[in-house]
């Protein structure tokens, strides 16, 4: 799945599924994504993959019908990705959880609701995926917002689950039964 769309400052951005050859930009990436968002299950510099497990890792993830990685470019520069894992045992491999991130810089043009709607459609393409699950800071107002506009339930939350600049945040678990 490759195309491109226009995000909302004018800029026409790529999107792609990621691969191996994808490591190393991945690798410069996430670590600016911690560091930029409060919103990270990780600190900066807590990502420690070296480029040989990052490469076996997206070439593994591309062997699996119910798991997928995609990246969004301006021209070279990754400038958000999304990634969904499903389970891989029987019983589970209906459902699986994604997490999504996009630089600071890109934040407002809605990348963000293209890159969800663009997992959405391949999930739903599948044949196997029909449980989407994520968790989200209970202070993320405009990815909530998101997953809400897409369908998306609250199912749980957990009470102080998160620890960021010193403040305790619940976080949410939400849910979308794909039919």
């Amino acid at each position: 799945m490759h195309h491109t769309f226009v995000d909302k400052s004018g800029t026409t951005l790529r999107v792609r599924r990621a691969t191996e050859n994808d490591a190393e930009a991945l690798l410069a990436y996430v670590p600016q994504i911690d560091a930029e968002s409060p919103f990270t299950s990780r600190e900066a510099g807590e990502f420690t993959m070296s480029v040989a497990q990052q490469r076996l890792f997206l070439k593994q993830l591309a062997t699996r019908d119910n798991s997928v990685y995609f990246v969004a470019l301006d021209g070279p520069l990754i400038v958000a990705t999304i990634d969904f894992h499903g389970g891989t045992r029987a019983r589970g491999r209906h459902a699986g959880e994604f997490g999504m991130s996009v630089r600071r810089e890109y934040w407002g043009r809605g990348i963000g609701t293209h890159m969800l709607d663009t997992m959405l459609e391949w999930a739903r393409g599948t044949g196997v995926v029909r449980k989407i699950k994520l968790r989200v800071l209970d202070t993320n107002e405009r990815a909530i917002a998101l997953y809400r506009s897409r369908g998306f339930v609250e199912e749980g939350r957990m009470v102080r689950d998160f620890r960021v600049d010193g403040e305790w945040h619940d976080v949410l678990w939400m849910g979308l039964w794909l039919d």
